[in-house]
């Protein structure tokens, strides 16, 4: 009766076996991972949209009552260029069906989305009001967000107040879920989402005892992103990164950035996040040549709570990189014909003189402008606080789009 004869593996093949695994997951986890973050999903509709285009994060408005009762997503005028800004759904309802989609296994988000962004429109609110607001989102979330569902399993909330004059409302939230149920503090972030002095963000924290959790970001509207000079969101970056005793930011993001030539400046610049319009667009260029050997998408095994290890490996940018956009970057993106002329707000601030392309003028008065063009006229729309030393030189203006710089 004859034996089989076991072949027997080279002593080095067990080990080029093991060396294999180590160096694949050691890649993974040596690359940054990035927050996809889709922006004004304020709708259960809108959020299987976003999550159907790449995303694996979702922003969210929260709009308050007078007495700080959290009531429906609704982000309201204006809103971002070309999105529509009516768009609602009651908080509990939004929440549960975020629950009923990611916290049991198979789910059909369980193993997509890595964050819930949580805008807390509080800005309507009374000062005295703003403690129970934070208490009435707190109470929400552990009812209708995490309610019976294992803490390892429960959603990653960030939450985002507009102003450090807000920070009440981050108390409450915090005082209600420590007292409530303190093992899901674990789950909850903090953000100040106005361009706050960065020492006056630090100094809310330090007033609070919140020592960690904390995302900072920087940025405007679509409608002029584009435009933003790099400075701020750099000083955010170098917080992240720095070892001095004061650091205070653990992820740093960058908003609402819809333009391919700029998402790629984000992601060059090291950021941990990017809200926008175009989460499809995002995802796609994460997995460009230059970007998928450093960078992947976060998952949920991923904390957002922590820094991540390395430093960005791209060279590090020129301190006035404003991005030089080509025509691909505007597909018919920030000008669109309407039907009627824009009737412009009046505002009390000094006019803004404008030259356009390719000899006309105009007077753009400062902060939020309407969009129109009709019949040469040419309104525009502008959001942050211009002076009347600053000039807005459109280079090139098109039936649908046009180029111009922040001079």
């Amino acid at each position: 009766m004859g034996s089989k004869r076991r072949t027997k593996a080279p002593p080095g093949a067990a080990v080029v076996v093991i060396l294999t695994i180590v160096l694949r997951n050691a890649a993974a986890i040596d690359r940054r991972p990035v927050y996809n973050i889709a922006h004004m999903v304020n709708s259960v509709a809108k959020l299987d949209e976003a999550m159907a285009d790449g995303a694996n994060s979702v922003e969210a408005d929260v709009s308050f009552a007078d007495n700080g009762t959290a009531t429906r997503l609704f982000h309201g005028v204006p809103c971002d260029c070309f999105r529509a800004c009516d768009i609602e759904e009651d908080v509990p309802r939004f929440l549960q069906y975020v629950r009923k989609t990611t916290s049991s296994r198979g789910a059909k988000y369980s193993d997509k989305l890595a964050l819930l962004f949580l805008d807390l429109k509080v800005s309507n609110i009374e000062e005295k009001q703003k403690y129970r607001a934070g208490v009435d989102i707190g109470r929400k979330l552990l009812r209708d967000l995490w309610k019976r569902v294992p803490t390892w399993q429960a959603m990653n909330v960030l939450l985002s107040v507009p102003s450090v004059s807000d920070k009440e409302v981050l108390r409450g939230a915090v005082d209600t879920v420590s007292r409530l149920s303190p093992i899901m503090l674990d789950k909850i972030g903090f953000d100040i989402s106005n361009n706050d002095k960065l020492d006056n963000i630090r100094s809310l924290y330090v007033d609070l005892g919140i020592q960690g959790h904390r995302w900072q970001g920087d940025g405007i509207s679509n409608c002029l992103s584009y435009l933003r000079p790099p400075a701020r969101i750099r000083d955010i970056i170098d917080d992240r990164d720095t070892e001095e005793v004061g650091r205070y930011i653990e992820k740093a993001y960058q908003w609402t950035v819809d333009l391919p030539k700029q998402m790629r400046r984000s992601l060059r610049r090291g950021v941990d996040g990017i809200i926008t319009n175009k989460p499809q667009r995002l995802a796609s260029i994460m997995e460009e040549g230059e970007f998928n050997a450093t960078l992947r998408p976060a998952n949920v095994a991923d904390s957002p709570w922590t820094r991540f290890g390395g430093l960005s490996l791209f060279p590090r940018l020129l301190s006035d990189d404003m991005d030089i956009l080509g025509d691909d970057d505007f597909p018919s993106y920030f000008m669109r014909f309407a039907s009627r002329p824009a009737t412009l707000p009046t505002w009390s601030f000094p006019p803004v003189e404008c030259l356009l392309f390719p000899a006309k003028q105009a007077t753009l008065l400062s902060h939020q402008m309407t969009a129109a063009v009709q019949k040469d006229v040419f309104r525009a729309t502008f959001y942050g606080n211009f002076t009347k030393e600053d000039q807005i030189v459109i280079t090139d203006l098109h039936p649908g789009s046009f180029r111009g710089l922040l001079q």
